[in-house]
């Protein structure tokens, strides 16, 4: 019996390779790390070139009594969902073209799904579409620039204004 218990308890070839397959699929965010973005939703699903993720607004969020969200904040929600699906800590958004196909009210949940459409290039484009149950309300086209360096550390060089 006590042979069979240590059998049980030593990871085997197998058991190691599948570990170490879990370890590779756990995506870690890499963006917005220094900001408070809880307003902006709860991660759903994180994976590379996607994510997923859910955004119910407070009531500071509205803009009349009768429960109207202001956009701004479906557009916030949304870019970050774009971020997370870039994941690269030196991304930047670059651009935004959002179509809203529904007024937002307060106490609804809107999903927003991001996707990367390519990513084989500095400039990356990131289609967010957002859901309220299974009815399309939103979607954008994110274009997100990725750098070598923060954009704040670049190093730019070139002829000076006054040079002869």
């Amino acid at each position: 019996m006590d042979e069979q218990q240590n059998q049980n308890q030593t990871p085997t070839e197998e058991d190691e390779d599948d570990l170490t397959l879990v370890k590779e699929e756990i995506i870690v965010p890499q963006v917005y790390l220094d900001a408070n973005t809880t307003p902006y939703g709860t991660i759903n699903a994180l994976e590379k070139g996607y994510c997923s993720l859910n955004f119910t607004p407070n009531s500071s969020m509205k803009v009349d009594n009768l429960g109207l969200i202001h956009s701004g904040y479906l557009v916030s929600s949304a870019m970050y969902a774009a971020m997370l699906a870039v994941n690269e800590p030196t991304a930047i958004p670059l651009a935004s073209h959002c179509d809203f196909f529904a007024p937002f009210e307060l106490g609804n949940t809107i999903e927003f799904r991001a996707q990367m459409l390519q990513n084989d290039t500095k400039k990356r484009e990131v289609q967010v579409d957002g859901f309220v149950l299974d009815i399309k309300v939103f979607q954008a086209l994110f274009e997100v620039a990725i750098f070598e360096h923060h954009v704040f550390k670049l190093q730019i060089t070139g002829p000076k204004k006054f040079d002869d």
